[in-house]
């Protein structure tokens, strides 16, 4: 017998992943013929444990990557951690309970280059019992000396050409975690202000303006006062100048297009800089540049205002304003700050020496790259054509902090050449510049850069790091086949690697990108440690099982958002015991099949299997496969595992085993018997290796505890099964079933009968009637020709002693009548 009894995950899951590690299934395989599949697959942020938003994103990558490997491909799938930045600061100084500034700077370094081991150890013991496929001998770390290296050669490469440039300029600035920060970094926030109408006195006249703002305090930075040329209001004054309040400076008064009529009083000052507004009017009208806020987000050059925090100093100035009569109204509004996507915190924009890679130049070309990959699902596609549309200045990619990776760097001191730019050697990478020095520069002559660089200038050269893992025997994986990851980062990393790509390979990184959605919290907001709305996925692996967590995964397409759901976690475990117990079922009688199961093709032919509702079930099995076969290969997980679960209820346990029940029983000929016992073999190894992706744990011990054993027991030449030593090898999709014909089959007779059975078992339960008690007699009339064998099938699981197939119209008798499309039901009792 087989030693199949109970479904439990712990058991289950602790043997098949020793049988995978040992089986080393999932290794990319250097200079093979196969076709290959490559993934570009994300890496996770080491900021602390992972949650199971997670395993809901990482799973969608793990369906595609078994799918394909089960295809034949030869796919590359290699796991990597992001492992420098802010993000990994935050927590190593949570985990010592450290500040970074105000430790040693080597000290914090090593500090964190130690603690990150330990988390990699964490994550990858966790994604190894979600049952992900990864090829660990294929791990990078972008903190690596390896990453470092290939980083910091980009750099150097990008900055000859041109594309790399540092300059002082303004910059969002993060003063929570004192850095400069990308545009991509940045979210948009809504908050209660107030808007603040303000007298600024004309000069040298009896008259005056009143000009609106949120940001009394940055009245020593104001530059001019502007105005639209068609406001009729204040066309007179264009040209004129006049006295900013409190510091009393003269400012021009000038016309900009750009100026919003409608907005306040229609008159707006310009500063340096309250908003990214008064970036663009600084550039254009070419003002000079007064800084008031320091990188500590602290007022300075503001008279009284200085050293106060910029709240404080708002408070202040309101005062001081009411105090000189110039402060003539102000109102409650909403203000859409732009804000640190990490911290949270307000952006303040100051001048800073960064370095930038210039991508507005390539707007047209990175748009046209957009277009030549597959984007899955398509309207994704529109959120980075938005926004490169919406581009406004280039990317900056340097960071003041500590754990990431420094840029390869020195500024020359020697006189006839301060401040020159010396960009280390290649064959001096990868190095610490405040370690190594440049060729020919004494530690006098020089000063090196103290930025690193954002971490995702390192984390959007994946396709780059990995092929570098490659031994040049190896097939190419570049572009690759695939990228996955969440719509929330489309503009940072997506973006980002395209632009790489463009820049040191002009072509596109990946032929198709998969996009997931967020998973959410019980408040169906985005799941974060910040929201404090997070679960721990090793808690529900052990509770549910991977397979469960992964079932709940598949069930939100791509790019669509969905909350952890306890129910869905119910119905996955109960398919799965399901599965399992039909499974179960079947190997009660695939032990007593005296026929050898090779292929369908070859069981048809001999003719083992000829009965109508087997040869049905075939049909239905190959229509089946046909189509998640398409779902799988368009990235559609979601609606292959739906038609999956659509089968197997309904068409395989619903009907079909309740159908032959009876015959596998032995009840009628052996002949009979065994067709079924064939069909059940084919169809429960079929429907274990469509659902493989999904639920591997499962699929690969019902395969190996039945498919493989009765293959092996019952063996002879054809049979195929034995190449295989797991449902996820190579070739273990049933891609020859998609393409087998339709098998000729009486489809009225079959779906009618379907019907009939339909309505007893609801006449049965309507009147509580069970479904085993025998029954006398029913009567169809219909001109159907039904075969015996059907006849046989259906007399059986409608349990009752006597069916009748009449082709007249039934006579006017006292008994329950019920109606097909081509069938009179008669049912006695």
């Amino acid at each position: 017998m087989y030693e199949f009894t109970k479904y439990n995950h712990d058991d289950i899951e602790s043997r098949i992943r020793l049988f995978w590690d040992s089986s080393k299934l999932y290794q990319w395989q250097t200079a093979c013929k196969r076709e290959v599949f490559s993934i570009d697959s994300p890496p996770p942020t080491v900021s602390g444990n992972m949650h199971i938003g997670h395993l809901f994103s990482y799973s969608h990558t793990d369906f595609i990557a078994r799918f394909k490997r089960m295809c034949g491909y030869n796919v590359f799938y290699s796991p990597g951690f992001d492992d420098n930045g802010l993000p990994t600061e935050r927590l190593i100084e949570k985990e010592y309970n450290i500040v970074a500034h105000r430790i040693d700077k080597a000290d914090f370094i090593q500090k964190c280059s130690e603690r990150i081991v330990k988390f990699h150890e964490q994550f990858r013991t966790l994604l190894s019992i979600a049952g992900f496929t990864y090829d660990w001998t294929l791990q990078y770390n972008t903190i690596s000396e390896k990453v470092q290296r290939l980083s910091q050669l980009s750099f150097t490469k990008l900055y000859h050409r041109g594309i790399i440039y540092r300059k002082e300029a303004p910059v969002f600035w993060d003063h929570v975690d004192q850095t400069a920060i990308s545009q991509a970094e940045i979210e948009d926030k809504e908050f209660i202000g107030r808007m603040y109408e303000l007298v600024f006195s004309i000069s040298d006249k009896q008259d005056d303006i009143i000009i609106a703002t949120t940001r009394p305090e940055m009245l020593y930075a104001c530059k001019a006062v502007l105005i639209h040329p068609q406001d009729q209001r204040y066309r007179k004054l264009i040209g004129a100048s006049c006295i900013v309040p409190i510091s009393h400076h003269i400012v021009p008064i000038i016309e900009d297009i750009s100026v919003d009529m409608q907005k306040g009083t229609g008159a707006v000052m310009c500063c340096t800089f309250g908003d990214a507004q008064d970036v663009e009017w600084w550039r254009i009208h070419k003002f000079t540049c007064t800084n008031v806020i320091t990188k500590n987000g602290l007022m300075e050059n503001s008279g009284l205002l200085n050293g106060m925090k910029i709240k404080a100093a708002r408070t202040k100035i309101v005062e001081l304003l009411e105090q000189e009569g110039v402060l003539k109204d102000s109102k409650e509004v909403v203000q859409h700050v732009k804000c640190a996507e990490r911290s949270g915190a307000p952006l303040e924009i100051i001048v800073t020496q960064q370095w930038y890679i210039n991508v507005m130049r390539y707007k047209d070309k990175l748009m046209a790259q957009v277009h030549k990959i597959n984007w899955h699902p398509d309207y994704m596609r529109i959120r980075v054509e938005q926004w490169i549309d919406n581009l406004n200045q280039d990317w900056c990619i340097s960071r003041q902090r500590y754990f990431g990776i420094p840029f390869p760097v020195w500024y020359s001191k020697k006189v006839g050449e301060e401040g020159k730019v010396i960009v280390a050697e290649e064959t001096q990478l990868p190095l610490d510049p405040a370690k190594i020095l440049p060729r020919d520069y004494t530690k006098d002559d020089v000063v090196s850069d103290s930025d690193v660089m954002d971490t995702w200038a390192t984390s959007t050269l994946s396709p780059q790091i990995n092929v570098a893992s490659l031994k040049e025997t190896d097939s190419s994986i570049f572009p690759f086949s695939l990228r996955t990851q969440a719509h929330e980062i489309i503009r940072t990393w997506a973006f980002g690697t395209i632009a790489q790509s463009l820049f040191h390979e002009d072509n596109i990184p990946w032929h198709n990108i998969m996009i997931s959605g967020w998973c959410l919290g019980k408040n169906h907001e985005k799941m974060s440690k910040s929201k404090g709305n997070i679960i721990e996925p090793l808690t529900e692996l052990k509770a549910h099982g991977a397979d469960a967590i992964r079932y709940w995964a598949a069930t939100a397409p791509l790019g669509t958002d969905i909350a952890y759901s306890d129910d869905i976690i119910k119905d996955a475990k109960r398919f799965l015991t399901k599965l399992f117990n039909a499974s179960r079922f079947c190997a009660q009688h695939l032990e007593r099949m005296t026929a050898s199961p090779s292929t369908i093709e070859n069981s048809l032919h001999l003719g083992e299997i000829e009965e109508t509702y087997d040869i049905w079930l075939l049909n239905e099995l190959l229509s089946l496969t046909k189509s998640v076969f398409q779902h799988y290969n368009n990235f559609d997980y979601c609606h292959a595992m739906r038609e999956i679960l659509n089968f197997f209820w309904k068409t395989f346990c619903d009907y079909y085993i309740e159908i032959v029940k009876n015959r596998v029983y032995l009840h009628h000929s052996a002949k009979a018997g065994n067709s079924a016992a064939l069909t059940m073999y084919y169809a429960i190894s079929i429907i274990v290796k469509l659902i493989a992706p999904i639920t591997p744990y499962i699929a690969e011990e019902i395969f190996q505890k039945i498919i493989l054993r009765t293959a092996k027991e019952k063996s002879n030449t054809l049979n195929h099964d034995l190449s295989l030593s797991s449902v996820h090898s190579h070739d273990a999709f049933p891609k020859h079933i998609a393409e087998m014909k339709e098998i000729v089959n009486d489809n009225t007779a079959i779906s009618e009968s379907l019907n009939v059975i339909s309505i007893v078992r609801k006449f049965r339960s309507e009147r509580k009637i069970a479904m085993n008690k025998m029954m006398q007699k029913i009567i169809l009339h219909t001109s159907i020709a039904f075969s015996k064998s059907l006849i046989d099938d259906l007399t059986n699981v409608l349990c009752v002693e006597q069916l009748v197939i009449d082709d007249n119209k039934p006579k006017e008798i006292n008994n329950e009548i019920f109606q097909t499309n081509h069938i009179t039901i008669c049912i006695f009792q």
